[in-house]
């Protein structure tokens, strides 16, 4: 990840350097600052708040503690990883595909951590759902035939 973060802060900066003729900075250059900040804030948050309790049912949420700190570690890595792509915007583009591309940016980042963790770990994830739902018929079964107390 460092490794990446420094060739794309060179790559912007030698992109600066090579095209400051076609820069292009006006009032809606702002919003991919903006976004730039809500990522980073994000990624601070994700990578520093982690879920303690167990299941978070009450949340609505189907997934453990364990599974919800991962799926945030990749969404604070994705966001992270997103923040270079958005400095040429900040430049070089006219102001509708400033808007439309931080937006998509974003929106893509974030959602690309947690669908990249759900992707990984689909096996494990998929399997603790069947176990769940297996021991929750076996539980109505027996409540129902009196076996339970």
């Amino acid at each position: 990840m460092l490794i990446y973060c420094i060739a794309a802060a060179l790559a912007n900066m030698i992109a600066i350097a090579l095209f400051h003729k076609s820069i292009q900075i006006n009032a809606l250059s702002v919003l991919p600052i903006v976004f730039i900040a809500l990522m980073l804030f994000q990624a601070a948050l994700f990578k520093k708040v982690k879920t303690e309790n167990g299941f978070r049912t009450a949340y609505g949420s189907p997934f453990t503690a364990e599974e919800e700190n991962g799926m945030t570690d990749f969404a604070s890595t994705a966001l992270h990883a997103a923040i270079p792509l958005m400095i040429p915007f900040i430049f070089f583009f006219p102001s509708a595909v400033k808007v439309l591309a931080s937006f998509i940016i974003y929106a893509l980042a974030f959602a690309t951590g947690v669908f990249t963790y759900r992707i990984k770990n689909k096996d494990a994830i998929k399997g603790r759902f069947d176990n769940e739902e297996t021991e929750r018929r076996e539980q109505e079964k027996k409540e129902s035939m009196g076996e339970w107390k």
